[in-house]
């Protein structure tokens, strides 16, 4: 049995922690730079295909369309270097959970500092109704602690454990604020 933190601060952000740069940018799918796309491509490329092996196209024309929105934190000494990211697409068609959160991704260099849970907590401030978002397996316990539940058992996606997983409030919980 897993533990989730009491939130996600608990185990996120350690006692004397620095944000790179605690500004989260934002942009919707379809007026995303293109540096700013490349930048997030290129950490994203970074941590899935690269650092955990797992050879899959990440590009899948998702990441410029209207519906999707990209949120991300840069270094403060070179803004073109995206230290963490995430995106959230929109399925109007999907009436159980119209919103996912995917592509949630940290540098190896920048983890452990609360960056992640900074751009969760914004996605969930945005995200109007339940979402979703599958979940590798060993980071069940922390999605809990903003709220989302698993909903059935583990499976592999491109080799890697991952299980899906639901919020079914809008915003962050009490114990997430």
């Amino acid at each position: 049995m897993r533990r989730a933190p009491r939130w996600p601060n608990e185990a996120c952000f350690p006692s004397g922690f620095a944000t790179v740069d605690s500004m989260i940018h934002e942009a919707i799918g379809t007026e995303i730079s293109a540096s700013d796309l490349h930048a997030v491509l290129q950490l994203r490329s970074n941590v899935f295909i690269v650092e955990q092996d797992c050879v899959y196209d990440d590009i899948d024309g998702l990441d410029i369309l209207e519906t999707t929105r990209h949120l991300w934190i840069a270094s403060a000494a070179d803004q073109q270097h995206v230290v963490a990211t995430l995106r959230i697409l929109t399925d109007p068609d999907s009436e159980s959970a119209p919103t996912a959160i995917g592509r949630v991704a940290t540098s190896a260099t920048h983890r452990r500092n609360g960056l992640a849970a900074q751009l969760m907590h914004r996605a969930l401030e945005i995200i109007d109704g339940p979402a979703k978002l599958s979940a590798q397996a060993h980071l069940q316990g922390w999605y809990e602690g903003f709220g989302f539940t698993a909903s059935g058992s583990e499976y592999l996606e491109d080799g890697i454990p991952h299980i899906l997983m639901t919020r079914g409030r809008p915003g962050p919980t009490e114990d997430n604020r």
